[in-house]
């Protein structure tokens, strides 16, 4: 395949492969390298050099490659006079046919002023009085500007467009006529907008051995937020040129969002910009410079102790990745240029500062804003500060003098329950060494991991059940009204409470049991304590096993697995240790613990350990001898009777 149909999604990319494919094959020389593979957009080659001989090398040396690959580079459009009536007349672009005092050009969709080397825009605005969304829409995107150079005017138009979306009105609706005259009063604005002028070159071609910096100014609004980015230079006199280079700007979400978090998206755009405009510009740079006249902002940016919500904390974590603390400053509303980017305005109120930057950056450093004691230190109340919450509540009452259950804190901090009782059981193990001074420091036992879960457990029975603990532990009947009433709830440690409370002023020699035997003879805890008379049904032993089905797919996990020691049980156990040496122990550990799985043997020639299972068998084996007789004897009387016949 040799030719393309032009405009297919595929023509910029084959192109571009091609272009780069003649520069690998020719291996021009550096200048005219970088030109090619830096300097094309697609089929549009955009170069700046100095002088009017480079600009005749860069053309003759490109064509050249070029023309052995199979390009022809024509339409040449060049702001220096001479030079464009030394290119062929059918080389030039159609606009410099004819050499004329008023060429205008077109770079990448921007109106280029050929003699005053500036970038200009046109109005496309159309009056109508039927206004809608759609009608909103196609204004808004018939103003191309990639740069943002005159962004400011068309954050108006999107904030407009934003209100029409707000009334959640079709795109073929038209608009209030409140909102219809401010637009239509923003499309007569914008056709002062051809006035404007952005210069080009934004580096003096007579100033050499300069020095460049960038100053990104951002700024936010209930409305809108934005960031704009400068270029500012000095040369080797002391002399100091600042132009625009770029701005970015987005109307504010519809959903209510607070000033703060605006202000530190505006400085997110900024710190965007930045790493944009330091990886497209091919001149050294100095450290860039942010300007923020939001010290809430800043303080967030520059701070080192706190920790925040995840709103702010993504975004200052991404501003921290590409800048330092120290990189921010504090400017004043008034001197802040990017102001006009929160906010909008019209063609006509544009300030200076907005093409040039504000009047200190014009002057040496000293005498830009002082920064003294101008960003605030985080205070607890603010919203966007996180509450840091400990692992146990020992620490925050002796901060804060809060009495809360180290368990009500550790229920509140974890969302998993296994996590939960890991912590306290860890927590269980910090008393046990307070109290013994014995370090532990293998991992948690199932044994420790159930003792937590009863803790919990019976830790929020008493608070769900507050009352109806009190009652029981006073010798009172639950009440009737209560949602535990019919379970006949008890205290598992009655006898050990009774004995407590009776200690407190005598010592009974033998209390323990003579509490149990006062207990079994008393009638009023027979009739709160004593089983019902319909049969229930008990607990499974813990050693007891599921005959039939399949344990693991229908019946969950065992808590204990009991087998003896059959050689094919003790075989697999080695063959499954063998397998499990190469794996992560340390999963396998967590696993099992995880669920709770313990497997243990019966000792060598002890049958009567696995007592249950094992008159299972005996049954299950005698079924099938009775089984196997019944058959053989109705086969004995079959054959009789065949040999009798």
């Amino acid at each position: 395949m040799t030719s393309h149909p032009f405009g297919g999604i595929w023509c910029a990319s084959s192109s571009t492969y091609a272009l780069r494919k003649a520069v690998e094959d020719m291996q021009p020389c550096e200048e005219v390298k970088d030109t090619l593979l830096w300097s094309f957009y697609v089929d549009d080659m955009l170069k700046s050099v100095a002088s009017p001989q480079e600009t005749i090398e860069v053309i003759e040396d490109t064509r050249s490659v070029l023309r052995h690959g199979g390009f022809n580079l024509t339409k040449f459009m060049i702001n220096d006079v001479k030079l464009l009536e030394s290119i062929d007349e059918q080389d030039r672009a159609k606009e410099a046919k004819e050499l004329t005092s008023n060429m205008h050009s077109k770079v990448l969709g921007i109106k280029w002023d050929v003699e005053n080397d500036c970038f200009f825009f046109v109005s496309k605005g159309v009056q109508t009085q039927n206004v809608t969304r759609r009608v909103m829409l196609s204004q808004l995107a018939s103003t191309y500007d990639p740069l943002g150079l005159v962004l400011p005017i068309i954050v108006p138009a999107k904030i407009l467009f934003q209100e029409a979306t707000r009334l959640k009105m079709s795109w073929d609706e038209n608009i209030p006529i409140s909102l219809c005259q401010k637009w239509l009063k923003w499309i007569t604005s914008l056709y002062e907008i051809s006035r404007l002028r952005f210069p080009r070159c934004v580096l003096p071609l007579e100033w050499n051995g300069c020095t460049s910096e960038l100053h990104h100014f951002c700024d936010a609004s209930e409305v809108a937020f934005g960031a704009c980015t400068y270029l500012r230079t000095i040369d080797q006199d002391g002399k100091v040129h600042v132009a625009l280079l770029a701005s970015k700007a987005r109307v504010a979400p519809i959903k209510g969002v607070t000033i703060p978090r605006l202000e530190i998206s505006a400085a997110v755009e900024a710190a965007k910009l930045d790493v944009v405009v330091k990886r497209e510009l091919d001149i050294p740079l100095l450290k860039s410079n942010f300007w923020s006249d939001s010290t809430i902002a800043l303080a967030y940016i520059q701070n080192e102790t706190r920790r925040f919500k995840t709103f702010v904390a993504n975004r200052v974590t991404l501003i921290r990745q590409v800048s330092e603390a120290n990189q921010w400053h504090h400017v004043s509303g008034d001197e802040n240029p990017a102001d006009v980017l929160s906010r909008g305005c019209f063609v006509d109120n544009l300030p200076a500062s907005w093409f040039n930057g504000p009047p200190f950056l014009s002057n040496y450093k000293c005498a830009w804003p002082a920064q003294d004691n101008l960003v605030g230190h985080l205070q607890d109340e603010d919203p966007e500060v996180r509450r840091e919450v400990y692992p146990t509540s020992i620490v925050q009452m002796c901060q804060s003098g809060v009495t809360q259950h180290p368990i009500d804190t550790l229920i509140e901090h974890y969302s998993s329950l296994y996590r939960l009782k890991k912590a306290v059981g860890w927590w269980l193990r910090l008393i046990q060494f307070l109290k013994k001074k014995i370090p532990q420091n293998s991992p948690l036992e199932i044994h420790e991991l159930k003792h937590a879960e009863n803790l919990i457990v019976k830790h929020v029975q008493g608070r769900a059940y507050f009352h109806e603990t009190k009652n029981i532990e006073a010798g009172k009947t639950v009440l009737k009204s209560s949602s535990i009433y019919k379970l006949s709830p008890i205290l598992i440690d009655g006898v050990e409470w009774t004995l407590s409370r009776v200690r407190k002023k005598f010592w009974i020699i033998r209390g323990r049991k003579l509490v149990k035997r006062v207990k079994m003879d008393c009638i009023v805890c027979k009739r709160l304590y004593g089983a019902p008379m319909n049969q229930r049904m008990s607990d499974l032993p813990p050693r007891g096993v599921n005959p039939g089905g399949q344990p693991l797919a229908r019946q969950g996990y065992p808590s204990k697995v009991w087998s003896d020691n059959g050689t094919n049980l003790v075989g697999a156990r080695a063959e499954l240790a063998r397998s499990v040496r190469d794996l992560d122990r340390s999963l396998i550990v967590r696993e099992t613990r995880r669920r709770d799985v313990e497997w243990s043997f019966n000792p060598p020639s002890a049958s009567h350990h696995g007592g249950v299972w094992e008159r299972m068998i005996r049954k299950l084996y005698i079924s099938h001898i009775k089984w196997d007789m019944n058959l053989l004897t109705v086969r004995m009387k079959n054959y009789r009777k065949m040999d009798l016949t």
